[in-house]
């Protein structure tokens, strides 16, 4: 956005559960319909302003007890996973899985080209009927399925809702109603910092300083506001 650009929508979309929002710089804008099975839209910007055509993935979060799954924060993690966070304290690290079985690492943000559709011989492209060019768009939009995101890692990391999820190049930032402050070690999960509010966690902004030095703006449900310093 730039001043005095007007305002515009991006998305469009009737449901009644709560949608997540969540931009990425570098990859764009993702919206999450938290519903079962959740659907994750993603949507690039032009350096025109315009969007491009949005990606849909299906999510599929592993939940052994079966118990009523609520998505409280999401954001990408990489190009290649998505991390979700529910009110029991639940981490999910999302990824697309091969029919082998093997965890993909490509960018799953980008859009694949179309392969160029092989001319027969003796035809003139030209002499096309648009019917025949709609049907093949039509059966070309049959023959690729919806992509699914699966559990590649589940992780308790609160005792209470997550309410702040934040992920920097080494570290994973996340706070929650149970009052903590959690600073974790991408990828390995190891906890390497705690802090405790005096009330709920309502928000949470970490900004890096010079020398990786991490500070972090909370507010708890107290009306408290804390600055903290991590080395």
């Amino acid at each position: 956005m730039k001043p005095g650009d007007a305002p515009s929508e991006i998305w469009s979309s009737y449901t009644e559960n709560p949608m997540i929002l969540s931009t990425h710089k570098e990859y764009g804008i993702f919206v999450l319909q938290p519903k079962d099975p959740g659907v994750l839209s993603f949507l690039r910007q032009k350096e025109s302003g315009e969007f491009e055509e949005r990606l849909n993935f299906d999510i599929n979060l592993e939940n052994p007890s079966r118990t009523l799954i609520s998505i409280t924060q999401a954001k990408p993690e990489s190009e290649s996973s998505f991390l979700c966070a529910g009110s029991d304290g639940m981490l999910w690290n999302l990824a697309k899985c091969s029919a082998e079985g093997e965890w993909t690492t490509g960018n799953m943000w980008q859009k694949k080209a179309n392969t160029p559709e092989t001319q027969t011989p003796g035809t003139d492209p030209s002499t096309r009927r648009e019917s025949d060019a709609s049907m093949d768009s039509d059966a070309s939009m049959d023959s690729e399925p919806t992509p699914h995101l699966k559990t590649r890692q589940r992780r308790k990391i609160h005792s209470g809702s997550v309410t702040a999820l934040h992920v920097l190049p080494e570290l994973l930032v996340t706070a929650s109603k149970d009052r903590d402050v959690k600073l974790w070690e991408r990828p390995s999960m190891q906890l390497l910092g705690l802090f405790r509010c005096e009330g709920s966690v309502s928000c949470l902004e970490p900004w890096l300083g010079a020398n990786s030095t991490l500070q972090l703006a909370v507010g708890d449900v107290q009306g408290n506001v804390y600055f903290l310093n991590w080395e």
